[in-house]
């Protein structure tokens, strides 16, 4: 993990998110491997030393983990009095990261009258007492409604941008991922079965379980293609062509590029699926495309595509018969938002 990022754990119940989390601060021990933490083998480290380090690293937790007899503000003191501050600088301390996540008005107050945000928030502040260069997101939404979710992950990403503080979230909400990560690690049984960037992996996921994680099989696009056919009447089964699976991302996502495909190779097509949305600020659609005429009007649509930065997967021809997958690599350009404007007119015979 790169200093200064957001790096995601993903994966089902029981593959060792938590575990592998709760080894980056030796809460839980290694039974072998070493552990590296801003330069330091942290398993080597004495008692004193490892209490240093740990000063280094917060975290947070599903269920808040807050003191149910004291108040937010001792709570949030908590950690400095661990670290033997006192008097003025932990009053100050105390206020100032209050003052930061909007809770100086219940300094006073006790965790069973705050509400699962709020709850979450003096955590948050907890964590950052001892100004750590690291923290550490245990299923820290889990347990919070999806708008009270939006609102911490703003915070963690405040917390990321504006502190400079490198972020380790563990989850099972690819929403969450998505929305905050910049890179992402899959894990299954205990092992990571794939890592990356976030915008690569979401949207050219290799693993099967990464695919399964993301529900992006082939065989839930094969299944909304058939019934797409039946509906139109089997339209489609009676033209030749190609089903094409279209994925592009970048500042060019807004370019009617298969209208311009369609026109310079006097080829027409019909869009039956379309996403078109963001991943941790990077634009991007995913498409699947009917492009109808022979096999050499195909062909050169997918060339030009290509050319236009397009990621394209030949699926399965109008007939059924299984068809290579072209692979070229991703750049940054776009085919273009027209999922959206289907009901504009706008492209092939979809129009």
């Amino acid at each position: 993990m790169e200093a200064g990022e957001i790096f995601g754990l993903i994966g089902y119940s029981g593959a060792g998110k938590s575990t592998l989390l709760r080894c980056v601060n030796l809460l839980e021990r290694p039974t072998q491997g070493e552990v590296w933490v801003d330069g330091q083998e942290m398993t080597r480290l004495n008692k004193r030393e490892l209490q240093a380090a740990r000063r280094q690293i917060g975290m947070i937790f599903q269920h808040f983990h807050l003191l149910a007899s004291a108040t937010v503000a001792d709570n949030v003191a908590f950690p400095l009095r661990l670290a033997h501050q006192r008097g003025a600088d932990v009053t100050s301390r105390v206020n100032e990261l209050l003052d930061w996540v909007g809770l100086s008005e219940h300094a006073h107050k006790y965790p069973a009258q705050l509400s699962g945000g709020q709850k979450q928030r003096v955590a948050i502040a907890r964590a950052l007492a001892t100004r750590p260069k690291i923290l550490l997101c245990d299923e820290a939404t889990s347990a919070l409604d999806p708008e009270t979710t939006r609102q911490i992950l703003d915070l963690i990403l405040r917390v990321n941008r504006e502190l400079g503080v490198t972020v380790v979230v563990v989850t099972h909400e690819m929403s969450v991922v998505r929305r905050v990560c910049d890179h992402v690690a899959v894990m299954e049984a205990g092992r990571i079965v794939e890592s990356g960037s976030v915008v690569d992996t979401f949207l050219f996921p290799k693993h099967e379980l990464t695919r399964k994680l993301l529900a992006m099989d082939d065989e839930s696009e094969a299944n909304f293609s058939a019934e797409m056919a039946h509906r139109q009447g089997n339209w489609l089964g009676e033209r030749p062509g190609r089903k094409l699976r279209l994925v592009f991302r970048g500042d060019a996502v807004y370019r009617p590029i298969l209208s311009e495909v369609a026109q310079q190779t006097a080829g027409h097509y019909s869009i039956l699926k379309g996403t078109v949305d963001v991943i941790k600020d990077v634009p991007y659609g995913r498409l699947l495309v009917q492009w109808f005429g022979d096999e050499t009007t195909v062909a050169k649509a997918i060339a030009a595509l290509e050319e236009r930065g397009c990621r394209v997967d030949v699926l399965e021809d109008a007939s059924g018969l299984s068809a290579a997958v072209s692979s070229r690599p991703l750049v940054n350009a776009s085919c273009q938002q027209e999922a959206m404007n289907v009901g504009n007119g706008e492209g092939g015979d979809s129009g």
